[in-house]
């Protein structure tokens, strides 16, 4: 019998497996997981492929929507984007579909089914630099590509209302779009390249972004008494430490309130510190 441990000794080509978990065991306390197809390198055409030449290294994300299964693949350096579907999780098929332009993969979200609609993003490069693109298709065989925004925006998460989709990503970046077409960015924190969106939700009327910070915001700087020196900054330990942030917004205007924010140090007291 193939286990786990047996599957992640398996040579770094062989990087495709997908595995079940059936309802049963959902909901114990040790689920139990099936590997189903252990061959979705052959689905994906890496057979022959030297070491380090562009291929699928991996699955990104899964969704399941209008009867079928979806898997994105992890593709870097190809002519186009590769993807497998699936009616039964078991038996699946790679497809690809060409890039235009002389754009080539480079990486690629998870993908989600949201109104109706699979959806994943992805950013391609050429020679002149890389743009990021939304993907959109109701029937998970052929996709609709939108550019979202020139560079490299690699978006965490996303998800969607009924009227307007989120996405969140590194160094602040968030974007917001009410047809999947045309995206705007809407920043929590206006350059705010210190907040990294590990996760964004939708539910009961208001998205609700989960950020962690890479440093401590600013200290303003002690009051000052003539010829009397400064009073020390607070020890490296403390400055190093990473807030947890997250903010909530309505339905209709991405996030612009903080609803939380917790330290995982001491805060810092407000106000300028006493002279001696």
């Amino acid at each position: 019998m193939t286990t786990l441990h047996h599957l992640l000794r398996l040579p770094i080509g062989v990087a495709a497996v997908a595995f079940a978990l059936t309802a049963p065991a959902a909901f114990a306390q040790t689920p139990t997981f099936t590997v189903v197809n252990h061959g979705l390198d052959a689905t994906f055409g890496n057979a022959g492929k030297a070491l380090g030449a562009p291929a699928v290294t991996g699955l990104q994300g899964v969704a399941y929507g209008a009867g079928l299964f979806v898997v994105i693949g992890n593709s870097t350096g190809e002519d186009g984007i590769r993807w497998a579907t699936s009616p039964d999780g078991t038996t699946w098929t790679g497809r690809t579909q060409a890039l235009t332009g002389g754009m080539k993969t480079y990486t690629q979200s998870r993908v989600r089914f949201l109104n109706g609609k699979f959806m994943f993003f992805a950013v391609h490069t050429t020679s002149s630099g890389g743009t990021t693109w939304c993907y959109t298709s109701a029937d998970g065989l052929t996709w609709t590509a939108n550019k979202v925004a020139d560079g490299n925006h690699r978006f965490e998460e996303f998800d969607a209302s009924p009227t307007l989709a989120v996405a969140a990503g590194s160094d602040g970046d968030q974007y917001a779009s009410n047809d999947l077409v045309t995206w705007t960015a809407r920043p929590v924190v206006p350059s705010g390249g210190l907040y990294s969106h590990n996760d964004v939700a939708f539910g009961n009327g208001r998205f609700f972004p989960a950020s962690t910070a890479s440093a401590v915001p600013p200290i303003p700087a002690p009051m000052r008494s003539p010829g009397r020196p400064s009073p020390p900054r607070p020890p490296p330990e403390a400055a190093a430490s990473r807030p947890v942030t997250a903010w909530s917004s309505s339905a209709t205007t991405p996030a612009v309130s903080v609803a939380l924010m917790a330290l995982r140090s001491p805060p810092i007291p407000p106000g300028p510190v006493p002279l001696r």
